[in-house]
């Protein structure tokens, strides 16, 4: 029954990474492999460290505040670190910030 969970749970995550409703793929432009890559490797770790910057700049946030460079924090913490887990193509690399 353990390892049912872990299945579900390892199947879900991967369904939820590799295929976010914002990224696409270009076979034109892309890669396979490094899509496959990206979709496997890259993007369930970069969903941990997404995590880890929102919980960074929420634990900041008074500070950042007070010092007026919250909207920064924001955006270095919170938004380009989302974006590159889920906003991008998938297998392109270059694009770490919405254009």
């Amino acid at each position: 029954m353990k390892h049912l969970r872990l299945l579900t749970l390892s199947v879900a995550l991967l369904a939820i990474t590799s295929a976010p409703a914002s990224a696409s793929y270009d076979s034109a432009t892309s890669n396979p492999g490094a899509a496959i890559a990206d979709a496997l490797l890259v993007r369930p770790l970069m969903l941990g460290v997404s995590f880890a910057g929102t919980a960074l700049y929420l634990g900041t946030l008074p500070l950042t505040f007070l010092t007026n460079v919250d909207e920064e924090a924001g955006c270095a913490l919170v938004r380009a670190p989302w974006w590159f887990t889920s906003g991008r193509e998938l297998g392109r690399f270059d694009a770490y910030e919405h254009p």
